[in-house]
Parts: structure tokens; C-alpha cells; sequence
């Protein structure tokens, strides 16, 4: 486990590794945002509404036209209200992630000089370090959030990254 997260954060890998965790906050949900969705949805309603005026502008009797008019005039005020209060997606940039690996320091080098358990305990808060051990695989899968704790204090709705790996256990014995 060491070795993974030495190797992620050794410094000839951390573009690689910053690069990673950038492509991996777009792996939450593979589909447009909920603010893109809606964004699309108002401009259909939007474009609609001008098609009515025209017709109307073209000589169609504009009592023809109330309820068509006033129900997407309804459907457009429903929209702008939920997209004001629709979740804005936030990722972090390539700065704001190596910036967050600078603050980590030398990982490398603390892993590979034996840090006393308390720095490592340190280390692997800030990574939001999670090893989940498969039993019948004889297996560990290892994830890291980095930046969760900062997404989450810093970007109320922003978008976790992660990187996981597995690690097959030696038998014992």
C-alpha cells in the first residue's frame, strides 16, 4: 500500500497522478450535470415561446394561442426556479490538485524513511485513505479520496476524486 501511494506521489508520476484525479471527478455520474440538463430544457421552452410570438406575429389568432403560451410561460418560471437552486457542478483544476499534493510534502520520502505511525496516521487522513480487505480474494482494494475534506469544506457540492487499486495478499503460513 505504501509502495501505490509512494509511486502516485513521487514526483516523476504526479503529473500522471494529477491528471488521473482530474479525469476521475467526471466519472460521478457520465451524463450532463443536472444545471446542464436544465440549462437545455429552459432554452427548449425559451424557443417555443418565440415560435408562438411568431405565429401570433404571422396573423394566428392570438386567443388560439393563450393556453399553449401560458403553459410554457408556467413551465419556464418552474425551470428558472429549479435551476437557481440546482446543484453547481465543481471540479477541481490541475493547480488546485498539485497545489494539494505540495501540502502532503515529500510522501515518498516520509513512507520510505519509516515514519513514526503518527505521521503516517496524518498522511493517510489527508489522502482519506480507505483499504478494504476481500477476504475470499486474498485482496486488499485501496482507494484515496485527496480531496475530499477540502471539496467538502471548500466547494459545499463539489465533486470528490479518486484513485483505487488492489494489492493481492501473500498466503501465510
Amino acid at each position: 500500500m505504501n509502495d501505490w501511494l509512494g509511486r502516485l506521489f513521487d514526483r516523476e508520476n504526479v503529473d500522471g497522478t494529477v491528471a488521473a484525479l482530474v479525469a476521475s471527478q467526471g466519472e460521478s455520474g457520465g451524463g450532463p450535470s443536472e444545471q446542464a440538463r436544465l440549462k437545455q430544457k429552459l432554452a427548449d421552452v425559451e424557443s417555443r415561446l418565440s415560435k408562438f410570438h411568431a405565429a401570433i406575429e404571422a396573423g394566428v389568432d392570438p386567443a388560439a394561442m393563450v393556453d399553449a403560451i401560458n403553459s410554457a410561460q408556467n413551465e419556464r418560471a418552474a425551470l428558472r426556479a429549479e435551476l437557481e437552486h440546482a446543484p453547481t457542478p465543481s471540479t477541481l483544476t490541475d493547480a488546485e490538485i498539485h497545489a494539494m499534493i505540495d501540502s502532503f510534502g515529500d510522501v515518498g520520502s516520509a513512507l520510505s524513511q519509516g515514519t513514526p505511525p503518527e505521521g503516517l496516521v496524518s498522511l493517510y487522513a489527508a489522502v482519506d485513505l480507505h483499504v478494504h480487505y476481500q477476504h475470499e480474494d486474498r485482496a486488499a482494494d485501496i482507494e484515496i479520496h485527496p480531496a475530499r475534506s477540502r471539496v467538502n469544506s471548500l466547494r459545499v457540492r463539489g465533486r470528490s476524486c479518486a484513485l483505487t487499486t488492489r494489492i493481492e495478499l501473500p498466503e501465510v503460513g
